[in-house]
């Protein structure tokens, strides 16, 4: 016998063994098993023992399971079927691939009932390799390289599906992980719509849409696409899909290769995302930086929708902070459909109440579930609003807590990410700067309009100033010309010291003005006693009072306390009474009433006179302005009722005039709380 497997070994001695034992371990191809019906070795030759050991790694010997040898519990659940075959008295041969090192062999087993009696005791197993039979050794080889690497050890479920139901056929391990199916019989008792959902994202039921991807294949020879899968325990996800023709002999079917690209449309996604948000925080900060003060309220609005809409928020907000009163305000409010506002519930909120809720320096505060904060104000106000989750951000201007932003989820519990939370802090710093912004824009228009009328007033009073001073200064060098002539006339120098006089109250007045319009940057605002400055005013004023014989009725309570500027006050209180000692005080009326009244935005001081009156039809457009004379008598400039207007403006107050000609004047001056 010419045959390889019939290969003689080195002859061993007789005496060792049995002819049989001789026999088949004279051959080093030919491996002979036999097992009893435990699947317990009966007698294995010296070739089967090297073989399994090359194998599997252990020495096999009488007595031993073979099934104990099997790692892989696929292989020992397919040994043990073909086992238990020939149990059942079947003789059949099967050919199987085993790894050697790095080579597949393929062997040959051929399985026989061993009988006793009749009765089947156990079975042997012949094993012939057959490797050396395959004409393209290294053709096979590689091929079965190939085969074992893209098909056994693929991460992308391989399978098979033939014509005409189109069901599964074969598959590899990662189906099992991938589709979470029990075993390759369940596999293959389905076809790819029923690991699908339904309908696909196109809306095409995956039944139909199934069967037209697989007609596409056929026809064209390959087909790619993506398609939802799902796993058996009713999970979906995203995959492509290649499926590819096969020709083999006389049939035709598909190889189809299906990845899990999970990960990859969650980078996309995330990709997009980002993408989505620098276009976002672009738009929205080129807006800010290029919008006029006018526009700025209906932009930062329309930010918070888009910032909202972004996030999957059901509502965005702004919060303004009240140093003084240490307490916040809802100042702006975006909500989604089918959600309440609460901005006008929201104003007024003690800050110390909801320490929960933001934080006065840094930190955000992120609350994912707000049943589960501690009892208090901060969750009364998140159940009156049905909010579920709720992300705040602070607004923090050079280093002080000015304010807060937010989202609220109501609809669902929301899960904020980190880079939604640096997005809402980005916000919160463009908040803040815009609010500098418009702070310091807001100061140069009113210091812009502010000095606009300061040159106004300053150049009508230079015009002013101008013909008194020079008509002084003409006076004054007439006189002083007569004085030389009549050196000792005491008229001439009366006249002389009264025009002097009028000099000095010129340039005096000039100086008022100036410190005046210079001055109110540097005041500090304290408590004032309304009482206390009118009192002031009447002490230096009492010679005068009493000389006219004065019927004067003063009423302010102590309690009329407001903020103002000291010097201010008096000026006001001075002008207006030495007006009415002027003014309002004929020989036909002697009354003089000052008196104050509390209303609810502040503290109102009436000054009330019965004499000449002013023409308000006359005077009505001017009686405040530089330079307005209002009598024909009166040896003033025009600078006292201005001045008063001025102070009492820049302490936030107003002033208001009732008068008719001849039967009095009553000036009502309006100072906050």
């Amino acid at each position: 016998m010419s045959s390889p497997i019939f290969k003689r070994l080195n002859p061993i001695p007789a005496e060792k063994m049995n002819l049989q034992e001789q026999i088949l371990d004279g051959y080093d191809t030919l491996i002979v098993i036999a097992l009893d019906t435990s699947y317990k070795i009966l007698t294995i030759n010296k070739s089967g023992v090297k073989l399994l050991k090359q194998m599997y790694g252990q020495e096999a010997k009488k007595g031993d399971c073979i099934l104990d040898l099997f790692k892989a519990p696929s292989s020992k659940s397919l040994a043990k079927s073909h086992f238990d075959r020939a149990l059942a008295g079947e003789s059949f041969t099967v050919t199987r691939p085993f790894e050697s090192g790095k080579i597949i062999r393929y062997y040959d087993i051929m399985y026989a009932p061993l009988l006793k009696n009749e009765e089947i005791y156990g079975f042997s197993a012949l094993v012939v390799d057959i490797t050396e039979k395959t004409k393209h050794e290294e053709e096979r080889v590689e091929a079965n390289e190939m085969y074992r690497r893209l098909f056994v050890t693929s991460k992308d479920a391989i399978m098979t599906l033939e014509p005409p139901s189109w069901k599964f056929t074969t598959g590899n391990e990662r189906i099992l992980e991938m589709f979470k199916v029990r075993d390759m019989a369940e596999w293959t008792s389905m076809g790819p719509w029923q690991v699908s959902p339904e309908v696909q994202p196109d809306g095409e039921l995956s039944s139909e849409k199934a069967k037209r991807m697989i007609q596409t294949a056929m026809t064209n020879g390959s087909h790619y696409f993506e398609w939802t899968h799902q796993r058996m325990n009713g999970e979906s996800f995203p995959a492509t899909v290649l499926l590819t023709r096969v020709n083999f002999s006389e049939r035709q079917f598909l190889q189809a290769t299906v990845r899990d690209i999970t990960k990859e449309k969650q980078v996309e996604h995330a990709l997009h995302a980002q993408a989505d948000l620098q276009k976002l925080l672009m738009k929205i900060s080129t807006q800010y930086i290029n919008a006029p003060l006018d526009q700025v309220e209906s932009i930062i609005q329309k930010s918070l929708e888009e910032l909202g809409d972004f996030v999957d928020a059901d509502r965005a907000y702004i919060f303004d902070y009240n140093p003084e009163e240490q307490t916040i305000d809802n100042t702006f409010e975006w909500c989604s459909e089918e959600v309440t506002p609460f901005i006008d519930k929201l104003q007024g909120l003690p800050l110390h109440t909801i320490p929960e809720l933001t934080y006065p320096d840094s930190r955000h505060v992120y609350i994912p579930d707000t049943s589960l904060m501690p009892e208090g104000p901060s969750k009364d106000i998140t159940i009156e609003q049905e909010i579920k989750s709720i992300l705040t951000v602070p607004l923090i201007q050079d280093g002080k807590y000015v304010g807060l932003v937010g989202f609220d989820s109501v609809k669902n519990h929301h899960t904020y990410t980190e880079k939604e939370i640096a997005l809402l802090r980005i916000f919160s710093n463009m908040l803040v700067n815009i609010k500098i912004r418009s702070e310091k824009e807001t100061e140069l228009a009113k210091l812009l309009s502010r000095t606009k009328d300061q040159n106004k007033r300053l150049k009508e009073f230079s015009y002013i100033t101008s013909h008194n001073m020079r008509a002084s200064v003409a006076n004054m060098i007439g006189l002083s010309q007569m004085i030389q002539v009549v050196p000792d006339n005491e008229d001439y120098l009366d006249m002389l010291k009264t025009t002097t006089q009028k000099l000095d109250n010129s340039i005096t007045n000039i100086n008022q003005l100036i410190n005046f319009e210079n001055g109110n940057d540097v005041l500090e605002k304290v408590d004032c006693n309304l009482s206390e400055a009118v009192q002031r005013v009447l002490k230096l004023t009492n010679q005068i009072i009493k000389k006219k014989e004065v019927d004067l009725h003063v009423n302010i309570d102590d309690f009329h306390v407001i903020k103002a500027f000291p010097a201010y006050l008096d000026s006001i209180f001075h002008n207006l009474i030495t007006n009415a000692l002027k003014y309002g005080i004929t020989d036909q009326s002697k009354k003089l009433d000052i008196y104050a009244s509390q209303e609810s935005a502040g503290t109102t001081v009436f000054i009330k006179d019965q004499g000449l009156g002013i023409d308000l039809n006359k005077y009505h457009e001017k009686m405040f302005k530089l330079g307005t004379r209002l009598h024909d008598t009166s040896d003033g400039q025009g600078l006292g009722l201005f001045m008063t207007k001025r102070h009492l403006e820049a302490m936030g107050g107003q002033i208001e005039v009732e008068s008719k000609v001849n039967q009095g004047t009553t000036f009502k001056l309006h100072f906050q709380n």
